[in-house]
């Protein structure tokens, strides 16, 4: 009889808790909301770096009624996000203005959350969900990624919704065509996608539900990047269904002179590998070709140098997060001017805890997923650990290239659910 009025209790308090639950996440989401409205109607200055890059190539075309890439393209440096170029293009055409692309963004952070809690409901549970939905709605990048023309956010909206569409849709062939469709197009935009294929693949291997109907998004997803592919050869001469920068980001953390982050003079060097002389006379995909032949020769030859710089790209990766902000205070190779000497000790010190302080919130949640991992470490190998399948995957190919902390954005949602997990277990299960 005692037993049974104290599980009775349980229950009551464990429903109390969940209204509860409930009601904050719903009232801290409104908040982010509100938030992210007042910021979209406020003004900042120009977009720098790679964002920037992008509006000026949209403009462009559309200054010249085309689409991206134009046949003056083939001479450029490289082909760069083709997919998020030609969407900001036909923002223009539409509405003749980008304001509607903060909109629009504003829709894909709402999206990724929806996906988030789909996906922590399904593999934890709802309450779990709703933790989950609390601490992506509290990261500092997520108050400010709507605010630029940048190509994480609807990359990992499409990636994401892939994945949901493929793990939660049930059995419906035409959600397996969509999910191939969204691969494809997210592929156009960042060159990513084959993070969430292989998740996507071995989610099935693990469970053992193989069906037929997952060739169907394959083959959507071949179809539109041969779609996308061949509309770009008109212009090009040949297929073109992503950024042509695989060559010019490897030798950059394969010479000399690299020291693991993201260092854009380089091939200004004549001492240099990366340096090509009359550069302008060739094609992107040549100069793209020829750095990767001269990073993979280099690489063979220091295996070792190279294998030191993956390792320590590995920290700097997970560094902070705080690179959404740059709309209001500025974009700057800080990697770069740190490993040069560019900035006195007390500028470097200032920069840094800046960078620290925003970041708060994100160190929690990786300590929040560090202790979930040891707390609950038997489900790692269960279909619970499956989902870190897409962090580990994008770890270990991003970290062959030269990063950056904002480049580990599209793979950092798992690290979320997991860390999710674990203030369940610490708030909810001590207790109980």
């Amino acid at each position: 009889m005692e037993d049974k009025l104290h599980n009775t209790y349980v229950k009551m308090i464990g429903k109390s808790k969940m209204g509860k639950l409930k009601l904050a996440a719903w009232v801290i989401g409104c908040i982010w909301l509100l938030a992210q409205i007042v910021l979209m109607f406020c003004q900042f200055g120009p977009q720098q770096g790679d964002w920037g890059t992008y509006i000026m190539l949209a403009h462009r075309c559309y200054d010249s009624g085309e689409w991206y890439p134009m046949k003056c393209d083939l001479y450029s440096e490289y082909i760069f996000a083709p997919g998020l170029v030609n969407l900001l293009i036909a923002e223009f055409r539409l509405l003749g203005t980008l304001f509607v692309n903060k909109v629009l963004y504003l829709f894909l952070n709402i999206g990724v959350l929806i996906n988030i809690f789909l996906l922590a409901k399904h593999f934890f549970s709802e309450r779990i969900a709703y933790i989950a939905s609390i601490l992506y709605c509290a990261l500092y990048v997520n108050w400010f990624i709507a605010l630029s023309a940048n190509t994480e956010l609807p990359f990992l909206f499409l990636a994401l919704s892939a994945v949901s569409l493929c793990v939660l849709g049930g059995d419906k062939a035409w959600k397996f065509v969509l999910a191939g469709i969204l691969l494809g197009l997210a592929n156009w935009i960042r060159p990513l996608a084959v993070i969430f294929v292989v998740g996507i693949i071995l989610y099935y291997f693990v469970t053992r539900k193989w069906t037929w109907k997952l060739s169907l998004a394959g083959v959507a997803m071949i179809a539109t990047v041969l779609l996308i592919g061949f509309s770009a050869k008109r212009n090009l001469g040949r297929l073109c269904f992503q950024s042509t920068t695989s060559g010019f980001n490897l030798i950059m953390t394969a010479n000399d002179k690299a020291f693991g982050g993201v260092d854009a003079n380089i091939w200004e060097d004549p001492t240099s590998i990366a340096y090509i002389e009359n550069e302008q006379q060739k094609t992107c995909f040549e100069r793209d070709s020829i750095r990767m032949a001269r990073a993979i020769a280099w690489i063979e030859c220091n295996p070792i140098r190279y294998a030191e710089l993956y390792i320590k790209k590995i920290p700097v990766l997970l560094a902070e997060d705080s690179w959404s902000d740059q709309r209001i205070f500025g974009s700057e190779q800080f990697m770069y001017k740190y490993q040069h000497g560019l900035y006195s000790k007390s500028d470097f010190a200032k920069r840094l805890m800046f960078k620290l302080l925003k970041s708060i919130p994100y160190y929690l949640m990786l300590l929040l997923f560090a202790y979930s991992l040891w707390k609950n470490r038997k489900d790692i190998f269960t279909i619970k650990g499956w989902i870190l399948t897409f962090f580990v995957v994008g770890m270990l190919l991003t970290c062959l290239y030269p990063v950056q902390p904002r480049y580990h954005y599209p793979f950092m949602f798992p690290l979320i659910i997991w860390a999710a997990s674990g203030a369940d277990t610490l708030i909810y299960k001590k207790r109980y």
